[in-house]
Formats: structure tokens, C-alpha cells, sequence
């Protein structure tokens, strides 16, 4: 079911897009660390969602995001630091400012709960990193 609201999240269709983030929303809140297989596929549905052109998408992808945050997940029960990382990697190109700052914000978050996992993966994330600090935005760099 989540592979196909991540899928459904993308969509062109503003309701699509808004239906399909309002139920990640909500298996999100319910299902809490049983999702950890999925976080990175429903963080990658996230973010993009946050610089949503419509409010209401915006809003609820937020929200969604903040949850995923709170939850603290083991990586030693499948939680793929990695698979995270890669994925607020990608964001950190993103056209739009408030998912660049939210994929720094998942940096920031993993590197303080997870470090010496997050250490391991420096060679990968270090130049998009270093890259952050000349963002066009103000609020991207300051960070």
C-alpha cells in the first residue's frame, strides 16, 4: 500500500497528489515504526510535496515530514540510514528552497541521533554539503 501512495504522491493531478499524501499522513501517525522499510520511500514522496504549488499540500506534507522526524528508529531493526541520506541528497538540488532546507534538516537530525552511522556516509554527502553553503538562498546557507 505505501509503494502506491508514494507513487500516487507524484502525480500531476492536485487531488491525486493531495489524497495520496493526506493517507501517507495518516499511515504515518498510526503506523509509526512499523513503517521503517518505507521511510525512504515515503521521505522521497515527502519532500517534494513541501514546495507544493498548492497550500494544502504543502501543509500536510509538513506535517507528515515533522512525524517521520519525531519517530526514532533503530538502525539495527532495518532503519537505512543510507536510503535516508540518498534521499535528502537528491532534495538538496531541488529547485525549491523549503525542500532544500528540510533535507538539511533530515541531515542535521540524523547526524544527531544517528553519528556514527551518519560518519560512515560522509564521503557520499560531503561535497552536497559543502555545495549547501553557497546556495543561491540565504536561508539554505545559513544552516
Amino acid at each position: 500500500m505505501a509503494e502506491i501512495l508514494v507513487r500516487r504522491a507524484g502525480s500531476t493531478d492536485e487531488f491525486t497528489r493531495l489524497t495520496s499524501i493526506t493517507w501517507i499522513n495518516e499511515f504515518v501517525k498510526l503506523g509509526g515504526e512499523q513503517l521503517v522499510p518505507y521511510y525512504a520511500d515515503i521521505l522521497g514522496a515527502v519532500l517534494p510535496c513541501i514546495s507544493d504549488e498548492e497550500e494544502k499540500i504543502r501543509v500536510v506534507a509538513r506535517e507528515t515530514n515533522e512525524e517521520l522526524r519525531a519517530i526514532k528508529a533503530d538502525p539495527a531493526e532495518g532503519f537505512d540510514i543510507g536510503a535516508i541520506l540518498s534521499i535528502a541528497k537528491r532534495d538538496l538540488n531541488s529547485e525549491h528552497e523549503a525542500t532544500r532546507i528540510e533535507a538539511l534538516h533530515w541531515f542535521f537530525t540524523l547526524l544527531d541521533r544517528y553519528c556514527a552511522e551518519f560518519l560512515a556516509y560522509l564521503n557520499d554527502i560531503f561535497d552536497p554539503l559543502l555545495n549547501a553553503l553557497s546556495d543561491p538562498s540565504d536561508a539554505v546557507s545559513f544552516l
